[in-house]
C-alpha cells in the first residue's frame, strides 16, 4: 500500500496519551493514528447509514420531525414513571 507523510497538529497532552497507548500495545505512533482514523471513518459511515435508514422509514410512515420529538418526549416521560 502506498503511504503519504503528513504533518498534524495535536495538543501535547493528547499526544502523550497516544504515545503511552502505543507503547502499551507495542505499536508505533503511526500505527495507532492510522487505526484511530480508520475506526473513526468506519463509525462515521455506520452513523450515516443509520441516519439514511431511519430517514427513509420516517418518510414511509409519513412522520415529520415534530412527531419524532413528541414520541421521544412521551417515551422518556413514561420511562420516569
Amino acid at each position: 500500500m502506498k503511504t503519504s507523510t503528513i504533518n498534524l497538529s495535536i495538543p501535547r497532552d493528547l499526544l502523550e496519551k497516544a504515545d503511552r497507548e502505543a507503547k502499551r500495545e507495542s505499536r508505533s505512533r503511526s500505527e495507532l493514528m492510522r487505526e484511530a482514523l480508520r475506526k473513526y471513518l468506519e463509525d462515521r459511515a455506520g452513523l450515516d447509514n443509520l441516519l439514511a435508514y431511519t430517514t427513509a422509514h420516517v418518510r414511509k410512515l409519513g412522520l415529520v420531525p415534530r412527531d419524532v420529538e413528541t414520541a421521544i418526549r412521551e417515551y422518556r416521560a413514561a420511562k420516569k414513571r
